[in-house]
């Protein structure tokens, strides 16, 4: 397919060879005697965030903003870019809206065949390797272009703001649809007997299962204050790219791999970022540096901002509940040990918060009424766990003693 692909856009003479293999498409080089360029053949284009209609809208606006690679252009075989024509969404689980769901479709009528794919500028380096990402200059070059992509505005971009509704990404808002793919029922059973088994009890906290875990997770993240800005929602090694060339460090590297870029709260991005870092995940050097980088960037942009590292990382802390829980749950999915792993993490920040050392303050006044808000209608949160899901409860307790990561 992918030589097929190559030549009928580039000529007989074109060449096709394999680059890489992710979870959601597979890249090739397509090469003539003139051109060259890297073709991204999606696995099921039904479950591309937003559908493939947004994705050529991001991926427009992100390389023409450079932000990441150009990209030329897109071509399909039997799958129209509204993919609504040939899926079917009456399979999806009972009670749950079939919009809320995309992993559940039935796209057979498509064909056998059928295909989306891209064609965008072929980039000549390597990604960066895990074990580096926590050195000092990756990660001021990364908060660079963290700060640089938040800076888009809506008008850039010109897609619907709908994280509050729709549970995919995973810098989503529609938090109970979210823990409600089936995919996730595992992970949720591996926390909740791991808690249960050995609860964490502090003095106005206790995190004896998901439930606990969710209702806390989910008031924290209604307490933050984090904008809504354009994300990239998957920055790791993998999507970190470092061309070849002599030029300055920071002029080579570039985010890539933008397929779950869409709007949401600011501080997934960085969260996320310094989760994935394979080391030293509890240095408050790394987040200092990490933060203050983002800050003065973010600071010296058009139109230039007045934030501080404080209110950055008030953010970054108020999302970790939620962020682990939900990282967990999706890695225990991808392989049982990176999620028991994962679920270790979550016991050591939760254990900060039940014994005072991190808080979540409630912002003093609203801010940040100059960014877009969400579009679409809230999702209601409000769930029961029952082996694979959760819920709000009502009465839940803040600690209020010390910051961690803040000072």
């Amino acid at each position: 397919m992918a030589l097929k692909t190559c030549k009928e856009v580039f000529g007989e003479d074109a060449t096709s060879s394999a680059l890489g293999e992710g979870e959601q498409a597979v890249v090739y080089k397509c090469k003539n005697s003139t051109l060259t360029s890297a073709l991204k053949i999606y696995k099921k284009p039904h479950e591309l965030v937003g559908g493939p209609t947004t994705r050529v809208k991001v991926d427009k606006a992100v390389g023409e903003a450079g932000h990441g690679p150009k990209v030329y252009g897109s071509k399909s075989s039997g799958f129209p870019l509204d993919y609504e024509e040939c899926c079917s969404f009456i399979y999806c689980e009972e009670g749950i809206p079939e919009a809320e769901y995309v992993n559940c479709a039935d796209c057979s009528k498509c064909g056998e065949d059928a295909f989306y794919a891209k064609f965008e500028e072929f980039l000549s380096g390597e990604n960066v390797k895990e074990e580096d990402i926590s050195k000092k200059e990756i990660y001021e070059a990364v908060a660079t272009r963290i700060a640089e992509l938040h800076q888009m505005k809506k008008e850039e971009v010109d897609i619907e703001i709908n994280f509050c509704s729709e549970p995919w990404p995973w810098n989503t808002k529609a938090m109970r649809v979210h823990l409600s793919n089936p995919i996730f029922a595992v992970g949720l059973a591996h926390i909740e007997k791991r808690f249960s088994d050995s609860p964490i009890q502090g003095d106005n906290l206790t995190f004896a299962g998901v439930q606990d875990i969710y209702d806390y997770a989910l008031e924290l993240v209604e307490r933050s204050n984090s904008p809504v800005v354009m994300s990239h929602n998957d920055i790791h090694a993998g999507n970190i790219y470092l061309r070849n060339g002599d030029g300055a460090f920071l002029d080579r590297l570039t985010l890539v791999d933008f397929d779950n870029a869409s709007f949401g709260p600011r501080v997934w991005d960085l969260i996320y970022y310094f989760f994935n870092w394979q080391s030293e995940l509890s240095s408050l050097e790394h987040i200092d540096g990490f933060l203050s980088k983002y800050t003065e960037v973010y600071n010296s942009l058009n139109p230039p901002r007045n934030i501080t590292k404080g209110e950055i990382g008030q953010e970054f802390v108020c999302f970790q509940p939620w962020y682990l829980l939900e990282r967990t749950v999706f890695l225990h999915y991808l392989n049982p040990d990176w999620g028991r792993t994962f679920a270790e993490v979550l016991r050591a920040v939760l254990t900060n918060f039940a014994d005072g050392l991190s808080n979540c303050k409630v912002p003093e006044i609203v801010k940040y009424t100059e960014y877009p808000s969400c579009e679409t209608k809230q999702s209601n949160n409000t769930w029961a766990y029952s082996g694979s899901t959760a819920t709000l409860q009502t009465s839940i307790l803040l600690v209020t003693f010390l910051q961690l990561f803040i000072h």
